[in-house]
C-alpha cells in the first residue's frame, strides 16, 4: 500500500474541509430554499451543486487513483451544470447572467484542455477569478427572496460560497493530476493516458 506524503495529506484535508462545509452549506440552502418557497431556479442550483460536491467526493474514493480523465470529468460538469442553471435564473441581474455563461464556457474549455498544462491552467485562473467576483458581488447584494428570517439570510448568502469552494478543490484535483503524472507526457497531445 503506498504512503501519502505529507504534502498530499495537508493538500487532501484542505479539499475534505472545503467539501464538507459547501456541501453542508448547500443541503441547508437546499431545505431554506424549500421552505421559504423560492423559485425552482434556486432549488435546481442547489441540488445541482450538491450533486457536484458529491461527484467530487466519488472522485476522491474511486477516481483520484486512475489516470483516466472520464472520473475527474464528472466532477467538471457537475458543476458546469451548476453554473448554467445559476446563469438562466430570472432574478440574476444581466451582469451576474453574462458572467456565469463566460464562466459556463471557460469551464466547458478547461474541460477539453486538461492535458495542455498551460493552456488549462490559464484558462483555470480565469474561472477562479471570474468565480471569486462573482461571489463577492453576491455576498455584498442580497437578492431578497420571499424570507424575512435573518438565519435563512445568512445560509443564502454562506450557499453563495458553493461555487467558489467547487472550483478551488477542482484546481486542487488539477494541480494534483499533474503532479501525479495523470496527463500525456507531451503537452501537445491531445490524448489521456490510461491505466
Amino acid at each position: 500500500m503506498r504512503t501519502v506524503k505529507k504534502e498530499d495529506t495537508t493538500i487532501l484535508t484542505v479539499q475534505m474541509i472545503l467539501i464538507i462545509i459547501g456541501l453542508i452549506a448547500n443541503i441547508v440552502g437546499l431545505f431554506i430554499s424549500f421552505t421559504a418557497d423560492t423559485s425552482a431556479y434556486e432549488k435546481e442550483t442547489y441540488i445541482l451543486t450538491s450533486i457536484a460536491f458529491l461527484s467530487i467526493i466519488s472522485y476522491c474514493l474511486v477516481g483520484y487513483r486512475k489516470k483516466d480523465r472520464r472520473y475527474y470529468l464528472w466532477t467538471i460538469y457537475a458543476f458546469t451544470a451548476s453554473i448554467m442553471c445559476r446563469g438562466i435564473a430570472p432574478y440574476e441581474t444581466v451582469n451576474a447572467t453574462a458572467m456565469y455563461f463566460l464562466i459556463f464556457g471557460l469551464t466547458l474549455v478547461f474541460a477539453e484542455r486538461l492535458n495542455r498544462k498551460r493552456e488549462s491552467v490559464l484558462v483555470l485562473n480565469a474561472i477562479v477569478l471570474l468565480v471569486a467576483i462573482r461571489t463577492i458581488e453576491s455576498l455584498l447584494i442580497y437578492r431578497g427572496f420571499e424570507t424575512t428570517s435573518t438565519v435563512q439570510r445568512v445560509f443564502w448568502q454562506f450557499s453563495s460560497v458553493s461555487s467558489l469552494i467547487l472550483i478551488i478543490t477542482l484546481a486542487i484535483i488539477h494541480i494534483t493530476r499533474w503532479n501525479r503524472g495523470s496527463y500525456a507526457k507531451d503537452a501537445g497531445e491531445s490524448t489521456i493516458t490510461r491505466e
